[in-house]
């Protein structure tokens, strides 16, 4: 609080103007010349009352006791609820047949037949949401991926989870949120890292068990995930040219690594939206 101190005379007479008790700035036993002593010093004497200060002066401390509001954690909803799956389905198929862009509040829970409010029950913000969205893809992933490790043919059960169109355009989608959402692009890069990791690892120990060292994993790998993202992205635009051609190359590098049977056209990518 400012304190405005106004010297009328020479005399014992002064005129203070306090914004609400001067006596807590000045005692009234003070003479003049002690008051303007003071004044010119911009100090209060020691076992004066401190000046009452309003609510804006006190900054990060916050209200008094007395006046101490408590602030309660949002309640939020259960992980395992019923409602909360409903949104995530919502948001996932929305990430998948209309793309990022496509994810608002509103969106969701109109095709989740949920009332919007109670979107935020379950998710703190959208970013919240669609990072559950991103995890709970990444855990269906793996279960997969440990699916194709113990089956009888896992390079090719390997290349079918790579290919797979529906993971290919939630990758793609994956992708884009990264790039525009700085909160959910660790996670997305992490998992990703995490997960090509793994299938490496895996294919390196397949290509040992096969005498087949000369190839690298790592690249097959970049292909194949690479092939079946430019070719899900070019059979929703309807292009298909060079399509077959480059999955009949695969199969050739398959049949090269003793696995046999060619690749089935249903398993092929933009032939199903999975």
């Amino acid at each position: 609080m400012l304190v405005s101190v106004e010297f009328a005379d020479s005399s014992d007479r002064v005129t203070r103007t306090v914004g609400e008790s001067a006596g807590a700035i000045f005692p009234d036993n003070l003479s003049y010349e002690e008051i303007r002593a003071m004044a010119s010093k911009r100090r209060i004497p020691s076992g004066t009352p401190p000046a009452r200060r309003n609510d804006k002066s006190r900054g990060s401390r916050g209200p008094g006791p007395k006046n101490a509001v408590v602030t309660r954690p949002r309640r939020m909803g259960v992980e395992g609820s019923k409602m909360r799956a409903l949104f995530l389905d919502a948001a996932e198929a929305i990430l998948r047949d209309e793309g990022y862009s496509g994810i608002s509040a509103r969106q969701v829970s109109t095709r989740a037949g949920l009332k919007a409010q109670l979107l935020y029950y379950y998710f703190q913000t959208m970013d919240d949401l669609i990072l559950a969205v991103i995890r709970r893809i990444n855990e269906r992933r793996l279960g997969r991926f440990e699916d194709a490790k113990a089956s009888s043919d896992p390079l090719t059960a390997l290349w079918k989870l790579n290919s797979d169109p529906s993971f290919a355009t939630l990758s793609a989608e994956m992708t884009s949120i990264a790039a525009h959402r700085e909160t959910i692009r660790t996670e997305i890069i992490r998992s990703a890292e995490a997960f090509r990791a793994l299938q490496v690892q895996e294919i390196s120990r397949l290509l040992a068990q096969r005498n087949k060292a000369d190839y690298s994993a790592a690249g097959i790998v970049m292909i194949a995930s690479a092939l079946a993202r430019i070719i899900t992205q070019e059979a929703s635009l309807g292009i298909t040219y060079g399509h077959d051609e480059a999955v009949k190359i695969v199969e050739g590098v398959l049949r090269d690594l003793s696995i046999v049977g060619p690749i089935t056209p249903q398993h092929r990518p933009g032939n199903s939206r999975g």
